[in-house]
């Protein structure tokens, strides 16, 4: 019995660990919330441009000087083109703020999505640790018993 015990209380170390191990793995869930509801300040902030994906200012200074839009459109000194695209140059990185909020929005919710419900998880395993713990205690009732036995058997 008291083998059995000793293999108990090693099957409930590696329970402890395997808690340990689904926190260290699912760190995330503890900043969830946070994360939460700070996308949902920033859905909510209509003062934010959205920024356009994927075009840099890089983009805008290589097509002026070119002299040709993607579409087509020739850009001069003081056309409407021209301006339009100086106008973009405040939506666009590095200068867009709301592009890098949408950055930071999208990272967020990739960061934050998890597999696993680590309450479900780290419940099982407390109820296993649990039974184990029991089991022992009725082992260790069980050890006494006998020893109370031996002892009168002794004495006779």
């Amino acid at each position: 019995m008291e083998s059995r015990i000793k293999k108990n209380n090693v099957l409930i170390d590696n329970s402890t660990d395997n808690i340990i191990f689904v926190f260290r793995e699912n760190y995330r869930f503890f900043y969830k919330k946070l994360i939460s509801d700070a996308l949902e300040v920033l859905k909510n902030a209509d003062k934010v441009d959205k920024g356009i994906p994927d075009i840099h200012a890089r983009t805008i200074e290589f097509l002026v000087q070119r002299g040709t839009c993607i579409c087509g459109s020739e850009i001069c000194d003081g056309s409407k083109e021209l301006k339009a695209l100086q106008d973009l140059l405040a939506y666009i990185p590095p200068q867009s703020l709301g592009t890098l909020i949408n950055a930071f929005s999208n990272e967020c919710k990739n960061r934050t999505r998890s597999g696993k419900n680590i309450f479900e998880v780290v419940s099982s395993v407390l109820a296993i640790v649990e039974q184990r713990r029991a089991y022992n205690d009725e082992l260790q009732a069980d050890i006494e018993q006998l020893e109370e036995r031996i002892k009168s058997f002794e004495s006779n």
